[in-house]
């Protein structure tokens, strides 16, 4: 099932699990952000929903 929606939390930013969605699915498609995920983020990708 697609998710249709993005959680925003208190402070008025995506939810870390919907941020962590957003540039994955960029990574794949953006070169530029695939290269900014490598080296300035230290995530472990959550499991694929598409």
């Amino acid at each position: 099932m697609p998710l249709t929606c993005l959680k925003w939390s208190s402070t008025g930013e995506l939810t870390a699990f919907d941020l962590h969605l957003v540039l994955g699915r960029l990574a794949r498609v953006d070169q530029h952000v695939a290269e900014f995920w490598r080296d300035n983020l230290d995530l472990e990708p959550f499991p694929s929903t598409s």
